[in-house]
């Protein structure tokens, strides 16, 4: 999820209650690793920061919504 309003480009994740502590656990482990990887090589993730930014369009997807999932689309 994209959070624009404190850092330009910051994602921002919001788990819910359903989610397991040991996914958290996980999820936290690869941000902290991301973190010494950047300051290790601060140029190696420059690339990834240019993948565009999408709003949903709520509205449209409740009118019409997608919920079969098909291989390969």
């Amino acid at each position: 999820m994209y959070f624009p309003l404190i850092v330009p480009e910051a994602p921002m994740s919001e788990p819910t209650e359903r989610v397991r502590l040991e996914t958290l656990d996980g999820f936290c482990e690869l941000m902290l690793s991301f973190a010494e990887e950047i300051k290790r090589d601060p140029d190696g993730f420059k690339d990834f920061s240019s993948l565009p930014v999408y709003n949903l369009d709520e509205v449209a997807a409740a009118l019409h919504p997608d919920v079969r999932w098909v291989p390969g689309e």
